[in-house]
């Protein structure tokens, strides 16, 4: 628990250094992107204890951002559900129409890869040290990931338009859409190539924190022979030293305001 409690402060923080929480808007934006990480946390106990957690940093009720857990929960399974269906009824659709389904349904992000997709098309420092690898692909496995990848291994220049708009052309409906839509949105006030660490950082604690929720899981409540018990352990230490190394790198680094 102490983890995921440390993650969301982290998240809190990091938002509420450029939103104004007394605005409904810019609020319920925190709300909706604490409510999609709140969502991964597959533990009951740990959950609740994050939902309450969150809650009492925003100076809410639980009940309020548990109550956006749900439906956000309940969206990814209709999606699922649907998806499902349309397989079940048409078992080849899912083979023969990839582009034309996946090419036109914007890409999902998640919120530290959105960022990064802003910084990666708007600044040139930012955007060539996520393409020298960032100390680690950290967005691997998260919403838009591949997208991410996508604009990384492109031949463009954001410091020159003239390598990107061409560039733009190749995007799938989706993509171009979902590129748009963020460029709409301006570029971050604060420094690009700190606010790329900072969320780079942030997503591989998000990642070493899943890792250690699912072992605890599995030593809670699997019946593991007792080498694996000493293993797992072993290996639980090791991912909570990590997290903290991460975690102690994260709070010493340069911020802008």
């Amino acid at each position: 628990m102490e983890e995921a409690r440390d993650f969301f402060d982290f998240q809190i923080d990091q938002r509420a250094a450029s939103l104004d929480l007394t605005d409904t808007r810019e609020r319920m934006k925190i709300l909706r992107e604490l409510a999609e990480n709140l969502a991964r946390l597959k533990d009951r106990p740990v959950l609740d204890a994050a939902l309450v957690h969150c809650a009492s940093r925003l100076n809410i009720g639980p009940d309020e951002i548990r109550k956006m857990v749900q439906a956000h929960l309940a969206q990814q399974k209709k999606y699922t559900d649907q998806v499902s269906e349309r397989t079940r009824q048409n078992p080849s659709s899912e083979t023969s129409q990839p582009e034309q389904e996946d090419g036109s349904t914007p890409v999902a992000l998640h919120p530290s890869v959105r960022l990064l997709l802003q910084l990666a098309m708007t600044d040139p420092a930012a955007h060539r040290w996520l393409a020298a690898g960032a100390d680690g692909l950290a967005w691997d496995g998260v919403g838009g990931a591949e997208f991410l990848a996508k604009i990384l291994a492109a031949p463009i220049d954001p410091a020159n338009p003239a390598t990107v708009t061409p560039w733009l052309s190749t995007l799938s409906p989706g993509e171009s859409s979902t590129l748009t839509a963020l460029l709409h949105q301006g570029r971050p006030s604060a420094d690009a190539l700190t606010s790329a660490r900072h969320a780079v950082a942030s997503l591989r604690i998000a990642s070493v924190a899943r890792e250690i929720d699912l072992i605890q899981n599995q030593l809670r409540t699997g019946k593991p022979n007792p080498e694996t018990v000493v293993a797992q352990t072993r290996e639980l230490m090791s991912l909570k030293m990590k997290f903290n190394t991460l975690q102690a790198k994260l709070r010493e680094a340069p911020r802008e305001d």
